[in-house]
């Protein structure tokens, strides 16, 4: 596997094969933050604050467990994305749930993403 440790069920694209995985061929030494289970490692280069889907529940995470915040694509557009030209509701998680009134602005907003991020920064999301 090019993430050692990491079982296949747990990839961000599940059901792809191993070496379709987005790190293909990063060993674990290359992982952006040392020490850092592989599994919750963002893309290498990618700041851990540019996070993708912040306001998704974490089981909606495309890497399952890790914190939201530690995702690796926010802000990608989708033809840079692990899988090449696929839309944005073909992208493997789960559909938001409802939007629920909650302070917190990382895990607990369940508000889809072009919510939780274009509106609250004051952006059109296709701006982005």
């Amino acid at each position: 596997a090019p993430i050692r440790g990491i079982h296949m069920d747990q990839a961000r694209m599940r059901g792809v094969r191993v070496d379709q995985a987005p790190m293909r061929g990063v060993r674990v030494d290359q992982a952006p933050m040392r020490g850092v289970r592989v599994d919750q490692a963002p893309m290498r280069g990618v700041r851990v604050d540019k996070a993708p889907m912040r306001g998704f529940r974490v089981d909606q995470a495309p890497m399952r467990g890790v914190r939201v915040d530690q995702a690796p694509m926010r802000g990608v557009r989708v033809d840079q994305a692990p899988m090449r030209g696929v839309h944005m509701d073909q992208a493997p998680m789960r559909a938001p749930l409802s939007p629920v009134a909650h302070p917190s602005p990382v895990l607990c907003v369940t508000s889809p993403w072009w919510l939780s991020w274009g509106q609250r920064q004051g952006r059109h999301p296709t701006q982005n």
